[in-house]
């Protein structure tokens, strides 16, 4: 992997661990795609929400600060309108989707994580589509990985988070009615 690769990959890793460390009990997990505008083919995903304004911030890897970072925090909570889906960036680092149905081939011979859901899955099986060049993944609990060509070159675990602490929070919150 050329130079230049080998930081957007490491940069990656590095913002998952970030946003994995510092999310809120609120946090609805994270899927990122780098990827090469070149030869990402353009079938396996499409908009869930429009995503215009937050496209325009222009976030993205080597940001000044944790503008990345809280901008990924930001669209992962439970409330966000952009909390689904998968966030697009090109080898620059540059955001250019938010909230994108990344709909990649089915891969037989990879098997779902017990534990972790779709996103997992999705990240995994695209990892192989050409003009991928590793696919991010924080799950509502906090795990991260990291995929690339069809098998996972990081993880980090977290401690189990308490669904104590969760409901505790919801109640908490005044923009939400519990029953």
């Amino acid at each position: 992997m050329s130079e230049p690769l080998f930081g957007i990959v490491e940069s990656l890793r590095c913002t998952l661990v970030d946003v994995s460390e510092k999310a809120s009990p609120f946090f609805s997990g994270l899927g990122i795609v780098v990827y090469d505008a070149d030869c990402f083919p353009s079938q396996c995903y499409c908009d869930l929400r429009d995503t215009t304004s937050l496209r325009s911030a222009g976030a993205h890897f080597g940001s000044v600060g944790n503008d990345l970072t809280d901008l990924l925090l930001a669209v992962s909570r439970d409330s966000h309108p952009c909390h689904d889906g998968f966030v697009f960036m090109d080898v620059s680092g540059n955001i250019t989707h938010i909230a994108q149905y990344f709909v990649p081939p089915i891969v037989p011979h990879l098997a779902p994580h017990s534990v972790h859901g779709t996103r997992f899955y999705s990240a995994l099986c695209g990892s192989l589509l050409p003009g991928v060049l590793a696919v991010g993944v924080v799950c509502r609990n906090r795990d991260c990985f990291l995929m690339k060509s069809g098998s996972i070159a990081f993880q980090c675990t977290r401690p189990a988070h308490r669904s104590e602490d969760r409901s505790r929070d919801l109640h908490q919150r005044s923009d939400l009615v519990v029953p």
